[in-house]
């Protein structure tokens, strides 16, 4: 790589610092401004739980495919056994699906609406446009790295608390996420070429990451939305209060 030019899939290093702004500055308004995500954090939630559930029933049910695929269903009520097992894992996986599908919708708007809200909390600039939030997640390779970079950007910057800098509960979230979904993908290959039982458990085991990932994710909105309601009353009240004097 020549001098001058920029890794795509490196954040800047603007950004990652609380600024100074946070220590002292209002809470700007306006397109750009601070706007409570309150009840895009709470929906989203709702749906992430909803998908930890439906994760954990996809692991039960691989697992219960897997075990009956693994045996010898020579009887009549073995073959009944693996065939109602399978037809109970497809039809998780359907669900499974869908479920994702409807919780990629608020997610993304929090997401988005997080990370506008950092310019309203006082910095000056974020590393990338807003906009990038959702739409790093649809870029291929680089929806392997823009999305946490991102979330760890809106961590830092949504409070000047100690914990700023500790990105624990974003690395978890997307280790679990990037895991389970490369895991889910060697399953599906490997039942595809034929290995069903060993495929079954294989899934079983992406299914396990990507429940803790819903969890985990349920737990850092929450938290990341109570850090910048925490902020934006802050600063409120310090710009009362520089009025006031």
């Amino acid at each position: 790589m020549t001098a001058g030019t920029q890794n795509p899939y490196q954040a800047p290093s603007v950004a990652i610092d609380p600024p100074a702004a946070q220590l002292g500055g209002n809470v700007h308004s306006g397109v750009w401004g601070y706007q409570s995500a309150r009840g895009a954090a709470s929906v989203t939630k709702v749906f992430l739980y909803i998908n930890a559930g439906i994760a954990a029933l996809g692991l039960i049910t691989a697992a219960w495919a897997a075990v009956s695929m693994g045996g010898s269903p020579r009887t009549l009520a073995g073959v009944g056994n693996a065939a109602t097992s399978l037809m109970a894992y497809g039809m998780i996986s359907i669900v499974e699906i869908i479920g994702r599908l409807a919780c990629a919708i608020p997610f993304c708007i929090w997401f988005y609406r997080a990370y506008a809200n950092l310019r309203g909390l006082g910095n000056d600039f974020t590393a990338f446009a807003p906009g990038w939030a959702p739409g790093s997640f649809f870029v291929p390779f680089l929806n392997l790295v823009r999305p946490q970079q991102i979330a760890r950007e809106i961590w830092t910057n949504s409070s000047t608390d100690e914990a700023s800098t500790n990105w624990g509960i974003v690395n978890r979230w997307w280790g679990f996420w990037i895991g389970g979904n490369i895991i889910a993908y060697v399953g599906s290959r490997v039942i595809g070429a034929g290995s069903f039982s060993a495929g079954l458990w294989i899934v079983a085991a992406a299914s396990g990451l990507l429940c803790a990932a819903a969890i985990t994710a349920a737990s850092m909105v929450g938290r990341v939305e109570r850090r910048q309601s925490e902020m934006a009353e802050t600063l409120a009240q310090r710009a009362q209060q520089q009025a006031a004097a």
